[in-house]
């Protein structure tokens, strides 16, 4: 714990036990609001300490480092070489995958070719299918119009032989 921590967790501590004590001579002397106020002055004081050490200080890696121009010279060049192996970990990332892209590539295409030929062949199937419904539908619509046909002969043949008396 840092030592500006230390300071305002005691004096947080000293003014919360001035408001709580009955009969505290503090108290008497100093107004709660006055207390609550410096209490909150100091948290934003620890806050905006906490919050510049935390986002405005330099990596440790830069502290480790001399202050001096040989040592920056040595920070950027360990900088150098980390980023050229993270770039050759990319790159060899990036060729695996374009790989796998174009082994997938492959495969989907294989599968489409294999999808078009079945579809061709089932769509033979189906035209033979129809084909062959087709040519039924025919004799038997064909053999209906038939039978119709004869029926009303029948009708005929039979009003015929009424009408000369036969019957």
């Amino acid at each position: 714990m840092s030592l500006l921590l230390k300071v305002w967790v005691a004096l947080s501590f000293l003014i919360l036990i001035a408001l709580v004590l009955p009969g505290s001579s503090f108290l008497n002397n100093v107004n709660g609001g006055l207390l609550f106020t410096l209490n909150f002055a100091l948290g934003l004081v620890l806050f905006g300490i906490v919050v510049s050490t935390r986002y405005f200080t330099p990596p440790e890696e830069v502290i480790i480092y001399e202050k001096t121009k040989e040592g920056l010279e040595a920070y950027i060049q360990d900088l150098q070489k980390k980023l050229s192996a993270t770039i050759r970990e990319l790159e060899i990332d990036k060729a695996s995958l374009e790989e796998q892209v174009a082994e997938r590539t492959a495969a989907l295409n294989n599968e489409r070719l294999n999808l078009e030929a079945k579809v061709k062949e089932r769509t033979a199937e189906l035209e033979a299918k129809v084909a062959e419904l087709q040519d039924f539908f025919n004799a038997a619509v064909g053999r209906e119009l038939k039978m119709i046909e004869l029926e009303k002969e029948i009708e005929n043949l039979k009003h015929r032989l009424k009408m000369e008396g036969e019957i």
